[in-house]
């Protein structure tokens, strides 16, 4: 890994290698939410969203990203 600014020719620390892998996976709680919780997690951040989602038709996630399987407003 690079040394940071300001420690020329310095390696990190396995402390340092830590907190940068943490910062760097920022998104990671909210992946697992989406992954296990997908209804309760819509109907918190967009419940005018999850009253118009069939959620007994599942969710099916895709390359990372969540997509519900039948959305009202899809297109076909």
């Amino acid at each position: 890994m690079a040394a940071p600014s300001g420690r020329s020719g310095a390696t990190l620390t396995r402390k340092e290698e830590r907190d940068a892998a943490t910062r760097a996976d920022r998104d990671g709680a909210w992946k697992e939410i989406l992954e296990y919780y997908p209804e309760r997690a819509v109907e918190f951040c967009f419940p005018r969203i999850h009253a118009l989602v069939d959620w007994s038709r599942g969710v099916e996630f895709l390359d990372g990203t969540s997509v519900c399987q039948e959305h009202p407003l899809r297109r076909r």
